[in-house]
């Protein structure tokens, strides 16, 4: 009988071991991925900073690495051009290799507060960038509106692969008009900015008051949803608000 009852329980240690060696197989598995697999995963950090504060808000990649977006109040922050704080808070347009080491760093801004929000690289190479800003001289190139509408506007930029500006224009009425991000709309070769703005509808450079909101004729001031689409031309084939009534 001892004898039996001594052969059970060395079988039942026996299992016991067997499937405590799979479990802890298992989690290894699990935990390290293999050799083969972990060679081909790359990681970097990268600290863009000056004295100040910096807030990357978009990245878009690149076949030669990745652009970057986003708002700088450090005096020496770490541009490769000319530019120079002009007050407030900048934007900044960076680009990085593939492994994370800074290209090129471009500043923008005026005398007031001005921020990135996105960016998208088309086919082409064009970086688009959205954003708004406060200045009332933030320097413009081929614009589709020259001068700030009041309080804040939106901003479009486009700049090519080098980073050299193409393109920037304030778009916003006489209250708050700020874009809050953007995609490329690849079928019809638009880029497409969405944010919100206080400004009425009389005040808000739109094309026409296009149907697509319930709000049509925007005679409040309440922020309301904007969307608008810029051609590849650099016109404007939509501009409309979505919101219904008071407090949107």
């Amino acid at each position: 009988m001892r004898e039996t009852v001594h052969h059970f329980y060395q079988a039942l240690r026996k299992q016991l071991f067997l499937r405590l060696l799979l479990l802890i197989s298992v989690l290894i598995i699990i935990i390290v991925p293999p050799v083969s697999q972990a060679a081909t995963l790359t990681a970097f950090e990268r600290l863009i900073t000056g004295s100040g504060s910096e807030t990357v808000l978009g990245v878009a990649p690149v076949s030669t690495g990745y652009i970057i977006v986003g708002v700088t109040d450090s005096p020496d922050f770490p541009v490769t051009d000319s530019s120079t704080p002009a007050g407030g808070k900048d934007l900044f347009v960076a680009k990085l290799d593939l492994n994370g080491a800074l290209q090129t760093v471009r500043r923008f801004g005026g005398s007031g507060d001005d921020q990135a929000t996105g960016v998208v690289v088309d086919s082409t190479g064009l970086i688009t960038v959205s954003g708004w800003t406060t200045s009332t001289d933030f320097a413009t190139l081929n614009p589709l509106q020259a001068i700030n509408g009041g309080g804040s506007d939106c901003l479009i930029l486009q700049l090519d692969s080098s980073l050299t500006l193409q393109f920037a224009t304030y778009l916003g009425g006489a209250g708050e008009d700020q874009f809050a991000g953007l995609v490329h709309q690849t079928n019809l070769d638009r880029f497409v900015f969405v944010g919100f703005t206080t400004s009425t509808g009389a005040q808000f450079p739109f094309p026409s008051p296009n149907g697509a909101s319930a709000d049509v004729t925007k005679t409040t001031t309440d922020a309301d949803g904007l969307l608008v689409a810029l051609a590849r031309d650099r016109t404007i084939p939509l501009a409309t608000y979505h919101g219904l009534g008071p407090g949107n």
